[in-house]
């Protein structure tokens, strides 16, 4: 996900973003189970601010790519808050999912590109690999589809299956596709 996201921005020369949240884990010296709730709201107003400000900058022509947003930092505290070996708690979790909801509801994607588990899951020693079996990542994946179907975002979404090549081909043609229509709309 996050090399795609760095490969298209690079691509459409657009501005794009990246998991803010391995930066303040990284920053902060903090594991996946010792994250509590004061850490996901980090990640959430962090991801939320970095991608406005991205959307915002003067190098946005109309195209940005996002690594992550409040949807997908959702998914691991809902999933997290599951696991007991985790220290978040589901009282917590309830306290997240709100502010979650809220910054998913303002902002407004266009598209949403979901990349489907499949293969094995490297470890590139900056994640939980207890959660990295595809039993865990397709519960994970689950969790994320039904929150952005609760989130009214369903129809914005294109499940990519394929390669690494299909799929940024397949995104690519879709980027092309809305450049040409909105440049012919002017």
């Amino acid at each position: 996900k996050s090399t795609m996201t760095q490969d298209l921005g690079k691509y459409f020369n657009a501005p794009y973003s990246y998991e803010w949240a391995r930066d303040y884990m990284k920053e902060s010296c903090v594991a996946d189970w010792e994250l509590d709730s004061a850490d996901y709201l980090a990640f959430l107003e962090g991801q939320y601010n970095l991608n406005r400000k991205l959307i915002n900058s003067p190098a946005n022509h109309g195209v940005f790519f996002a690594d992550s947003d409040s949807m997908v930092t959702r998914m691991y505290a809902e999933y997290y808050a599951q696991d007991p070996t985790c220290k978040l708690t589901q009282a917590e979790f309830e306290r997240i999912a709100v502010t979650a909801d809220e910054l998913t509801r303002k902002s407004r994607w266009d598209k949403i590109f979901l990349l489907a588990p499949h293969g094995v899951f490297v470890d590139d020693h900056e994640r939980y690999m207890a959660h990295s079996g595809m039993k865990e990542r397709m519960e994970l994946f689950e969790i994320l589809c039904n929150n952005i179907k609760a989130s009214g975002n369903w129809e914005k979404v294109t499940i990519l299956n394929g390669s690494y090549y299909e799929n940024f081909m397949t995104v690519v043609e879709y980027v092309k596709g809305v450049i040409t229509n909105g440049k012919n709309a002017e």
